[in-house]
């Protein structure tokens, strides 16, 4: 939470972990760990999901994590705005397998105690994708810890849960949550090569510029900063017809180190079939 300022946020035991975005200073209340298909607490009920009851050795399987916020509450995105945390997962996988990393969906502005911020309420899947090892065989079991914070105008609660899941060796066996975890997959954003970045800092300002959009409607879209602490979350970043493409201007973000060097944004509107991601890097 920024110094100084008045948000009106019920502090219900102040802690800042390493996850926590640094502006934040929240409640403490870590729900119990609790092993299970399907687990609740700090205001959200979490699940791990698979599109196969099996996997096949050397071979993908595609999962995804079910969040759901309870009514009033909302958890945050990758880039979790003025305040907040990340949802994060550490697994505990069989020898030799790996996993991919959470693939957040597009996320709205949320506000918690007058502080803008980047996340989702309601339910929402997060796919996930895991590599099964090249000699795996017969049953095993997925596991992970799921952490995130929920938060409402008057305050904020961590929770922590764990996931898990049990598969079988053998040919795909789609289950009931395959069309669910297809459905997730198909609206995440994606990346079109033909549309290039060009970032310029002047003052406090960041000028951002998209071409090569000819063959998309961008009119009115929205910017998300995936980059934490670079672009001020304050205002929606809306994108504005250009000569050779669309462009806006915004305020740095306070936190921003001296000269931005990266850059990656993620671009929706609802002229576009599906989101962008777009990316930018200081030359030399």
């Amino acid at each position: 939470m920024r110094p100084g300022k008045n948000t009106g946020l019920a502090i219900r035991g102040p802690v800042l972990g390493k996850h926590m975005h640094k502006s934040m200073i929240v409640a403490i209340g870590l729900t119990q760990l609790t092993w299970g298909e399907e687990t609740a607490g700090g205001h959200a009920r979490v699940a791990l999901l698979v599109s196969s009851s099996t996997y096949q050795s050397g071979k993908t399987l595609q999962a995804a994590v079910s969040i759901e916020y309870e009514p009033g509450w909302h958890g945050y995105w990758v880039n979790p705005g003025e305040g907040g945390m990340k949802t994060e997962v550490k697994w505990t996988l069989p020898p030799g397998w790996t996993a991919g990393p959470l693939q957040f969906p597009v996320p709205h502005r949320e506000m918690t105690g007058g502080l803008s911020c980047y996340g989702y309420a309601g339910k929402i899947l997060v796919p996930v994708r895991f590599t099964a090892a090249a000699d795996a065989r017969g049953d095993v079991e997925i596991q992970g810890k799921l952490s995130w914070l929920a938060c409402n105008d008057k305050g904020c609660v961590p929770g922590e849960a764990g996931l898990k899941v049990k598969l079988g060796a053998g040919a795909e066996l789609p289950g009931g949550d395959a069309d669910l975890i297809r459905k997730a997959c198909e609206a995440l954003p994606v990346v079109d090569e033909k549309v290039k970045l060009a970032v310029e800092e002047k003052d406090s300002n960041v000028h951002i510029r998209l071409t090569g959009v000819g063959h998309l409607d961008l009119e009115g879209a929205e910017i998300f900063p995936v980059t934490e602490q670079a672009l001020d979350p304050g205002a929606p970043i809306l994108l504005k017809k250009s000569a050779d493409g669309f462009e806006t201007t915004v305020k740095k973000n306070e936190y921003a180190k001296r000269r931005i060097d990266t850059l990656e944004l993620l671009v929706a509107g609802v002229g576009l079939k599906k989101a962008l991601l777009v990316a930018w890097k200081q030359k030399g």
